[in-house]
Parts: structure tokens; C-alpha cells; sequence
């Protein structure tokens, strides 16, 4: 075994104690695709199938049984001497990494996240995985390493990194009729509005601040993203709303004008959230740190043409 493969020694402990692609992903904090890499890797070096199929389950083969008592040994032996593993840089990489966000703050995030990963990891594939669901058990299981976005509750486990903040902001056509006067809480909720089921974390606030003036907005259509929100206030006098980060890129793909909220609301909190097991694995702790970086970056980067745009 060449030393660069000798991080893959406890996916081998694992793959033979479990037997069990998916379990071995569990415990070691990999994606599934991630496991059968390092599996297809470690028939090269060991010349042998180490797990073959059977039936529903997985069964180990001979020689995969009479490597795990020195394996055993060896990894004993190196925490024992608090060694270890050959550091990696980021070109030794593999596998899979899921990030849950908005999928119009994805695009947003996603070029400057591709050319850097692609340049300084190769060997990573990002998968940006739905808003449309959240389960705490998505962390647990490993559906979701990464989450970006203004959600602001997780699991006890879950470690949250606040990154910035954001402001909620109106989508509307261009020649919408709220824009020729000054737009105030009671202009603002006499149009009808178009909310998206992955944004209703503001919804709540909203209710509240339009409730002490003695005021209401009408909900006339729910869709599944802001983009289809968004796209929905095109032709129509609908309002739909957004954090900034999020409205300016919907405002310039599709035509739209945006305008603050006119309401007394609390600032949007953007972070970046993982799970507690993968604090320390090095090509999360890496990915994370570009990943927080490049967010804050557009989060400034927005903010200031809005401001610009709006005079918010």
C-alpha cells in the first residue's frame, strides 16, 4: 500500500466489521458513493474482492478476514502513538459533499464554489441538495454535510457558523404599481403576495409586524421555490419577498425591481451548519472554510449594489 492510500486503512477496518457499505459511511461521517470509491480502491491494492454480494447483504471474503487482526493491531498502534495519517492536501480529496441551500442563492454561490474546488480539489463533486425537506435526521444520516442559508434551528449537535446578515426585500415587476408612490405598511399589504413553502421562516415575523398597525396581507398563491415565486410577480400585482442576497439575483435574472420591506423585522441571520462528526474531517473542515468565505463575500458583494440600486 502506497502511503498516500493509507487513509483508507479504517474504511477497510470498518467495510470488514460492518460488512456494509452504507453502515461504514454512518460511522466515518462518508457519503455512500464515498465508501465504494475507497472499496474500489482497496481491491486494486489488495488484489481481491474484500466484499462481495450476496443476495441483500454483503459478505467478506477470506483474505479481507485475515487482514483485520493487523489492521486492528496497526490502528491501535498508531493511536496509541498519537500519530497520524499522512496529511492530505487538498488534491488527495475524494468523494461526495451535500450542501442544502436555496437554490437560487446555489447559483449565486455556485461559480466562484466550482472553479475553486475544481482547481484546488478535483477529486470532490459538490451535490446541492433540495431546501424542500428539512429532517434533522438529514445531518444524522449524511444526506446533508453542509447547510447554507437563514434557518434558525438545528439539532443540539448540529455546530452553526453565522457568517452575516440579511435584510427581506420585495419582488415585483418593474412597472408594478407600489413603486409610484412611497411604498409603507399599508400600500404594502393591500397587493396580493405569492410566498414560496422554502421561505416561511419569515412568515411568522411578518404576521406580527403587519398585526400591530392593524394590518394583513393576502396570501393569493404558494409555490414551491422563490424562483417560481418570483417568476409568478412577472405578468401579475403580486409581491413576493426575499433576503437580499437572494431578491438582487432573482431581480437581475428575470427583470424584476426590489424594494425594503417597509416593516419593522429582525435581520435575517445567514450561517453555514454541520454535523458535530464531521468537525475534524479534513476535506469538510477544508470545503467548509472556502464555503463560509466565498458566502460572505456575496453577501457583501450584494448588499452593497443593492444599496446601490435601491438607496436601502
Amino acid at each position: 500500500m502506497k502511503s498516500n492510500d493509507y487513509h483508507l486503512l479504517p474504511v477497510l477496518e470498518r467495510l470488514i466489521a460492518t460488512g456494509s457499505i452504507s453502515e461504514t459511511g454512518r460511522q466515518l461521517g462518508m457519503s455512500a458513493p464515498s465508501v465504494s470509491r475507497a472499496l474500489a480502491r482497496l481491491r486494486d491494492v489488495y488484489a481481491d474482492d474484500l466484499l462481495v454480494r450476496a443476495g441483500q447483504t454483503m459478505i467478506v471474503t477470506p483474505r479481507a478476514k485475515s487482514l483485520l487482526p493487523a489492521l486492528r493491531d496497526c490502528l491501535d498502534q498508531l493511536a496509541q502513538l498519537d500519530l497520524v495519517l499522512p496529511v492530505r492536501t487538498p488534491r488527495d480529496f475524494r468523494g461526495d459533499i451535500r450542501i442544502r441551500c436555496d437554490d437560487v442563492f446555489a447559483g449565486a454561490i455556485l461559480q466562484a464554489l466550482f472553479e475553486f474546488v475544481g482547481r484546488e480539489a478535483p477529486g470532490l463533486t459538490i451535490r446541492i441538495v433540495t431546501e424542500l425537506s428539512y429532517s434533522s435526521e438529514d445531518f444524522r444520516s449524511g444526506m446533508v454535510d453542509l447547510e447554507v442559508g437563514g434557518r434558525g434551528e438545528f439539532p443540539p449537535e448540529v455546530i452553526v457558523r453565522p457568517v452575516g446578515q440579511d435584510s427581506l426585500y420585495g419582488i415585483v415587476r418593474p412597472d408594478h404599481p407600489i413603486l409610484k408612490q412611497t411604498i409603507d405598511a399599508a400600500r404594502f399589504a393591500a397587493y396580493p403576495h405569492v410566498v414560496s413553502s422554502t421561505q416561511k421562516d419569515f412568515e411568522g415575523a411578518m404576521r406580527r409586524a403587519l398585526a400591530m398597525s392593524g394590518l394583513a396581507r393576502e396570501i393569493r398563491l404558494e409555490t414551491p421555490t422563490i424562483f417560481s415565486a418570483a417568476i409568478a410577480t412577472r405578468r401579475s400585482d403580486l409581491i413576493a419577498c426575499a433576503p437580499g442576497v437572494i431578491a438582487h439575483d432573482l431581480g437581475a435574472l428575470l427583470g424584476l425591481a426590489l424594494f425594503k420591506v417597509p416593516l419593522d423585522l429582525p435581520e435575517i441571520r445567514v450561517s453555514v451548519a454541520w454535523h458535530s462528526r464531521l468537525k475534524s474531517e479534513p476535506a469538510h473542515q477544508w470545503l467548509r472554510n472556502a464555503l463560509i468565505a466565498i458566502v460572505d463575500r456575496k453577501l457583501r458583494s450584494a448588499r452593497d449594489q443593492i444599496s446601490n440600486l435601491v438607496g436601502a
